[in-house]
């Protein structure tokens, strides 16, 4: 349906029908495993969505990128699309787009080895029906917490977990992004200092 859709969309030349049908490939061909054509898709779909959306839009696309280099354990590019996004849902208080950034970040976190933070985040993210009520949240990030969540002993998950409960949503993605931007920053610095090695 969603490639009916795309074709008929840019047959008549609607582009927000043409972004948001490349949007939900790349969301089928990431839940399917495919990642490389997921992230090919969702790529389209940010060039289309950055020119003829509201800012909610390029926003979303940039977690969902985030989550295809999660999974394709390109942990540095998962960060800065994280960040990208939760500037502007930081900046417009974009509430749905919010509640697709945590999970991506809980995401996040887990690929950098950080469990115990990755099992709050998701804790606080599930408390919202978008994501606990959702298959294929459960299937994109749900199953990896759940693995992460078994590598820790079951006290300090039940804490992590009553912690994300009790959480604040948006004091979080403000704690989330200042942790990206910090890290970003982090990174420029390590770069810089090698580079200076080198010469």
């Amino acid at each position: 349906q969603a490639e009916e859709c795309l074709n008929l969309a840019r047959e008549v030349g609607l582009e927000w029908a043409v972004g948001q049908s490349l949007a939900i490939l790349g969301r089928l061909a990431l839940v399917a495993g495919r990642t490389v054509e997921a992230r090919s898709v969702s790529f389209e779909s940010a060039a289309v969505m950055k020119e003829d959306f509201p800012l909610e839009a390029p926003a979303w696309v940039e977690v969902e990128l985030s989550l295809v280099a999660c999974h394709m354990r390109q942990v540095q590019a998962a960060g800065e699309h994280l960040n990208a996004g939760l500037c502007s849902i930081v900046e417009h208080r974009f509430f749905l787009a919010a509640l697709r950034a945590v999970p991506a970040a809980a995401l996040l976190l887990a690929c950098e080895g950080r469990a115990e933070r990755a099992v709050e985040i998701y804790a606080l993210s599930s408390r919202y029906g978008v994501v606990a009520n959702s298959q294929w949240f459960e299937d994109v990030v749900g199953k990896e917490i759940a693995d992460v969540a078994d590598t820790l002993p079951p006290d300090v998950v039940a804490a992590a977990q009553e912690r994300g409960a009790a959480g604040d949503l948006w004091e979080t993605v403000e704690e989330l992004l200042e942790e990206l931007e910090d890290a970003e920053e982090q990174a420029k610095v390590n770069m810089s200092d090698e580079m200076r090695s080198r010469g």
